[in-house]
């Protein structure tokens, strides 16, 4: 493992809520995708992006969009610094589509620039609501790491269930950290115990700037059932777009702003 940060709890925002009954509305959509002159991107490829994105705007536009914003403003002898992480997500299912017109438009303003459009009509199901009894509590996060020092907790979960653990350096770079396989690998964390969490993979706290203090985030997914993810270095939008795709009632997502000190 790379960087870990020391570690201090921010808050969880409120989870949206749907009703638990199915409901199918219909709606009409035009999806869009600029193409312009030094993209690498084919017409066929432009004409399914604006697909794609007709499909997205037709979830939104029935169950709405979440974002979950955690923000921390943290002082230090180097000064304030800001961090914030944002989840986008859609709690809804896109049952089925019909195209209804598409198509590409010719910029009058940009030589050269191309606009892909995609009208359909689709039919699109909300998602269901967080079961609130499928949740865990996390102990033994200090509020402050230095350099070389290991890092350890435990988590108790309310309902037998799966975890994941990422660390975030920024919105571009993160690493998985648990499962792996000297900690025992994929099992399940079973409801009510105790159950210690990289106790043995030996992970100690480093830095990967001369910043004085770096600041990042723990992300913990506990879900009800077993959800592969087998990147061990990832993008914040690829293991968004992994979260979003569990649907509400079977996942806990707990995210923990972390920072790490030079050793003094």
């Amino acid at each position: 493992m790379k960087n870990l940060y020391a570690i201090l709890l921010l808050f969880m925002l409120p989870t949206m809520a749907f009703s638990g009954k199915e409901k199918i509305e219909t709606v009409r959509v035009r999806g869009e995708y600029i193409l312009t002159t030094n993209a690498d991107v084919t017409f066929k490829q432009a004409a399914t992006e604006a697909l794609n994105e007709a499909k997205t705007m037709a979830v939104k536009k029935v169950c709405g969009e979440m974002v979950n914003v955690w923000t921390r403003m943290a002082s230090s002898e180097v000064g304030e610094s800001f961090n914030s992480l944002s989840l986008n997500e859609v709690n809804g299912e896109l049952v089925e589509y019909n195209v209804i017109n598409e198509g590409y438009e010719h910029s009058a303003e940009h030589k050269g620039e191309m606009t892909f459009y995609c009208e359909i009509e689709a039919k699109v199901k909300k998602g269901l609501e967080p079961d609130p009894d499928f949740v865990a509590d996390i102990e033994g996060i200090k509020g402050v790491y230095f350099e070389g020092d290991k890092i350890e907790f435990k988590v108790t979960p309310y309902r037998n269930a799966y975890l994941k653990i990422f660390c975030m350096e920024n919105d571009k770079l993160g690493y998985r950290l648990y499962p792996n396989d000297i900690d025992g690998g994929v099992k399940v964390l079973e409801a009510g115990k105790k159950h210690g969490i990289l106790e043995y993979s030996d992970l100690e706290c480093a830095k990967s700037t001369d910043k004085r203090v770096e600041i990042n985030y723990l992300v913990f997914v506990f879900t009800k059932d077993e959800c592969p993810y087998y990147k061990d270095e990832n993008s914040w939008q690829e293991i968004e777009s992994w979260m979003a795709k569990i649907p509400s009632d079977r996942k806990y997502i707990y995210y923990v702003p972390i920072e790490i000190r030079e050793k003094q």
